[in-house]
């Protein structure tokens, strides 16, 4: 475990901003049903159309800030795609070529 912690140490900023931006794009998503209920329940059914334009608002924001995040959370991803591959080349292939052993 200590070696593949070691070799993830570079990724670090893109494991973070890739776990950050998922979080809120996961925020953002679970607002906007909360939202709609708000508009539903006091909105509608109190006949409160300023209510019902400012939850709409909220609803638009809560789009854009989904998008947004879903975006750079793709961007953070393509970002780490190679890590498998590179790590496990830097980890295994040293052990499996001919000659002393390299230990890491």
């Amino acid at each position: 475990m200590r070696i593949l912690i070691a070799y993830l140490r570079k990724y670090w900023p893109l494991l973070i901003g890739q776990l950050s931006f998922e979080t809120l794009w996961a925020a953002s998503q679970l607002a906007i049903p909360r939202l709609m209920v708000n508009v539903i329940d006091a909105g509608v059914a109190q006949g409160n159309m300023e209510l019902i334009v400012q939850n709409g608002l909220y609803m638009i924001g809560a789009t854009l800030i989904n998008i947004a995040a879903l975006l750079i959370n793709v961007y953070f991803l393509t970002q780490l795609n190679g890590v498998s591959p590179e790590t496990c080349a830097e980890i295994y292939l040293p052990a499996s070529l001919p000659g002393p052993k390299k230990h890491v």
